[in-house]
């Protein structure tokens, strides 16, 4: 009797504790990022009064043994893991999590770890959870020509905008994307044409006596393709436009503005005309590209058909042709496979480096712009331009941010640029189970938990973030009110076999009257 007595108690202990845990999971059904835990009992020591025996062979069976058990006991309280269900809040920097991982937030080098994604940004742009602790991840650093890298590689660390929200944003090219078609149709000429001009355009002026200060310009009037054939004659002497003598000229592809600047062995006085020798463009395009300073700059192309599958070009920032870098050659290749798709088996056929010095009085950095050709096609339909895309643009200041759903904080600034600023990291675990409660809704790693593996959200089996929006408690009411009175049916059958018990032990006691 006495031993049923404790195994009573210790039942009344245990569903206590289970109603304990429920409650909580009540109380907080409307905690943000809230997971409820559940409690599962094991039964305690047994006592044996009778050990099995084995069979005898030629009398007895084998008898099984008898055991008294001594109660029951707590065997685990496990934290449900499962989402909650996303509840819409339209505040910018809320963020809920679709599927695995937690958000990592902490104070100094401790990492706590939370599904609650009610951020904002303090006074000094660090990006904070409601309890003041910091969110970390990682925060695009800006080099010294305004080029942003988000490096999702680094360490994790608290995420702070103030460097890029209070100055002006800028970036210079450094690579772009040339999308065009190029007709087919079009004959394989490449044929030299010739621009007269007669020599009393420029009476009494000697070519070369021009400077820069004093050029002689002739215009040629139309978009040209500038090859080893650009030249220009008096009738005695033909001069080849070419790198060698580059100092001395200048042209705009796009328009065919040549300008002599001199000295070179030309005659305008002795000369019964000026002609000069070019190449017609059949197609060009334009686009803006930025220097360092974030100044915006004339970007042209001009193409020209020389075979049946092959087309030159010609690249110009301000009407500067730029030399491919080979010394001598202001033209670049294009070869095209029969499908009309680019020949990227070429060697810098499908990309290639495009570089540009400025002025020096202008105080410019150079510009290195990786051209990708890529997207350019040869086919039976006009000439057009599917799409050019370059990285650079001119100054802006912050004016909103977002998030989407990879994580990333992605701000709005004056000059029309989105640009991705920063990306909240998600931690994984191989035990999620294991993790601990701390309070505030937040878990700490145990020695069962295994050790977190952060990384962005969408990689490496992390969810994605789902902006706007927060995670809400996985609590069940209906579950728990099942529970509840599965708990209270409990705690009262136990508390009647103490009872019982009780009233056994007083007819043993009036035994003796």
């Amino acid at each position: 009797m006495m031993r049923s007595m404790f195994s009573g108690l210790s039942g009344l202990k245990t569903h206590q504790t289970k109603m304990d845990v429920v409650g909580n999971n009540i109380a907080n059904v409307n905690t943000v990022g809230y997971k409820r835990s559940t409690v599962t009992f094991n039964e305690m020591l047994n006592q044996q009064i009778r050990g099995a025996s084995a069979p005898s062979s030629n009398f007895f069976g084998g008898t099984n043994p008898m055991q008294v058990g001594l109660g029951v006991t707590v065997g685990s309280i496990d934290v449900v893991h499962s989402p909650g269900s996303p509840q819409s809040t339209g505040r910018s920097m809320d963020m809920s999590i679709e599927g695995e991982g937690y958000f990592v937030i902490g104070l100094g080098s401790d990492n706590y770890y939370t599904r609650a994604g009610n951020f904002g940004f303090d006074s000094e742009n660090n990006l904070v959870a409601s309890n003041g602790m910091k969110v970390k991840g990682w925060t695009a650093a800006v080099d010294a020509s305004n080029n942003f890298n988000l490096d999702t590689s680094q360490a994790i660390a608290p995420i702070n905008l103030t460097a890029l929200s209070t100055s002006q944003i800028m970036q210079a090219t450094s690579a772009m994307t040339i999308g065009v078609n190029l007709d087919s149709r079009l004959p394989a000429t490449g044929a030299t044409d010739t621009k007269t001009y007669i020599s009393t355009i420029a009476t009494g002026t000697e070519l070369d006596a021009a400077t820069s200060a004093s050029p002689v310009i002739l215009n040629i009037g139309e978009g040209i393709v500038v090859d080893g054939t650009f030249q220009i004659t008096d009738g005695t002497n033909t001069l080849t436009l070419d790198y060698s003598n580059s100092a001395n000229w200048d042209v705009d592809p796009s328009s065919g503005l040549l300008t002599l600047k001199g000295p070179m062995a030309i005659n305008w006085d002795d000369a019964a005309n000026i002609q000069v020798k070019y190449k017609k463009a059949d197609y060009q395009t334009s686009m803006k590209v930025y220097d360092n300073q974030g100044g915006a700059h004339d970007f042209t192309v001009t193409y020209m058909k020389t075979d049946s599958n092959e087309w030159v070009a010609n690249y110009a920032i301000d009407g500067d042709v730029i030399s491919m870098g080979a010394g001598n050659s202001y033209t670049k290749d294009m070869i095209f496979k029969t499908n009309g798709q680019i020949d990227d088996t070429v060697p810098q056929n499908a990309a290639f480096e495009l570089p540009f010095t400025f002025p020096a009085s202008s105080g410019l950095d150079p510009l290195s712009i990786n051209v990708d050709l890529t997207n350019m096609i040869q086919v039976a339909n006009e000439n057009s331009t599917l799409s050019n895309i370059q990285n650079g643009f001119s100054p802006g200041s912050l004016q909103r941010i977002s998030v989407n759903q990879t994580g990333q904080i992605i701000g709005t600034f004056s000059n029309g640029e989105n640009i991705e600023l920063a990306q909240v990291a998600l931690a994984t675990f191989s035990n999620t189970s294991g993790l601990s409660k701390v309070g505030d809704t937040l878990f700490v790693e145990s020695r069962n938990s295994g050790l977190p593996e952060y990384g962005a959200p969408g990689t490496a089996g992390k969810g994605s973030v789902k902006p706007e929006s927060l995670e809400m408690s996985n609590v069940d009411l209906s579950q728990e009110f099942v529970d509840m009175i599965i708990t209270q049916r409990g705690f009262q059958a136990n508390s009647r076999i103490i009872t019982t018990s009780d009233e056994m032990l007083q007819e043993l006691v009036n035994l003796k009257r």
